[in-house]
């Protein structure tokens, strides 16, 4: 029911499309591969919340966009290690 999500539909500004996220939904470790630097940043943090261990390849884009991404999310009490 687009009424619930609070935009103006009238409005041609607003976006016409809404994304349903439903959940939650258990996460397991995984094997991933980055494409890019928000998709990567975006695959840390699910890795994070996952159950088990996850294997990042192609942290090089991280690396390009974050500094010292790995620092502040050890900080926060996560475990990464880069091998």
């Amino acid at each position: 029911d687009p009424d619930n999500y609070g935009f103006d539909w009238l409005e041609e500004r607003e976006p016409r499309v809404v994304a349903n996220i439903r959940g939650p939904v258990k996460l397991q470790g995984s094997e991933v591969k980055i494409p890019d630097l928000r998709a990567g940043a975006t695959l840390v943090i699910a890795a994070l919340a996952a159950n088990g261990e996850s294997k990042i390849y192609g942290v090089e884009h991280i690396d390009r966009g974050y500094e010292n991404f790995e620092d502040k999310l050890r900080q926060l009490g996560a475990e990464i290690t880069r091998a």
